[in-house]
């Protein structure tokens, strides 16, 4: 059994115990099982899905950070994770509406990018519930 951590730069968010995780790095999706050599790598923007013996996975929608996998623990050192099962659908897609409307009005670049990566990240964090999701349907 893996022993997983998750922790942002303002507290620890979630700690759990899975027979694999999934991960979003820079290089690919990762998965890592129980065994698994050391390993340092970068996350970007996705779904951390923690796999369990029985019920629903876990998922965690996370933005960017590492991940360190030592002796059968994976390490998330995430600039900001949520639970999936904590975020709420309807306000997500309220957010992702406002955004939306922000981008299509912007008068420069600055607010266009900043628009573009505030939409991407609620993009990102419906994807993880709609995951999560999922994944309570098949158990």
């Amino acid at each position: 059994m893996l022993q997983v951590e998750v922790l942002s730069p303002e507290k620890p968010v979630h700690r759990t115990e899975g027979v694999e995780v999934l991960l979003p790095t820079t290089g690919g999706e990762l998965g890592i099982r129980t065994g698994h050599l050391p390993l340092l790598a970068e996350l970007k923007a996705g779904s951390v899905v923690v796999k369990k013996a029985a019920g629903p996975d876990e998922v965690l929608a996370t933005i960017g950070g590492f991940v360190e996998v030592f002796e059968n623990t994976v390490y998330i050192m995430a600039d900001s994770a949520e639970l999936a099962a904590n975020l709420d659908e309807v306000k997500i897609q309220e957010a992702i509406h406002r955004v939306e409307e922000l981008k299509s009005s912007a008068t420069s670049d600055n607010e266009l990018r900043a628009a573009s990566a505030q939409l991407a990240q609620h993009i990102m964090r419906m994807k993880a519930v709609q995951r999560h999701k999922n994944s309570r349907r098949g158990h």
